[in-house]
C-alpha cells in the first residue's frame, strides 16, 4: 500500500545505492552510515538494506559502527534516522 499511497504512478520504488553498494562500503569501512526507518512499514518483495540474516543494526554494530540517538523525522508516521559512526580510538 505504501507505493500506492505515494502516488508515484508505478509499482516499484528504488533506494539510492542498494544492497550491493552498501555491502561493498561496509567491507571497505564507513565513517558514518545514516539509516532511516519507517517503523511498521514492510515493502512486499523488498530487499533488506544489508544482506544476511541479521538486522541492519546488528550488521552495522558488527562492523564497528555505533548508533547515535534516533532522530525523529516524521513522528506521526513513525519515521526516524539513526546515524551509526565508526568507533574512534582514544
Amino acid at each position: 500500500w505504501l507505493v500506492d499511497r505515494l502516488a508515484l504512478g508505478t509499482s516499484r520504488i528504488a533506494v539510492p545505492g542498494g544492497q550491493g553498494v552498501f555491502e561493498l562500503f561496509l567491507a571497505i569501512g564507513y565513517a558514518a552510515f545514516h539509516l532511516s526507518r519507517a517503523h511498521g512499514v514492510a515493502l512486499e518483495g523488498g530487499r533488506k538494506v544489508l544482506a544476511g540474516p541479521m538486522t541492519a543494526d546488528q550488521r552495522l554494530r558488527q562492523a564497528g559502527l555505533l548508533p547515535g540517538e534516533p532522530i525523529a523525522i516524521d513522528p506521526a508516521a513513525g519515521v526516524d534516522l539513526t546515524v551509526y559512526r565508526a568507533r574512534t580510538s582514544a
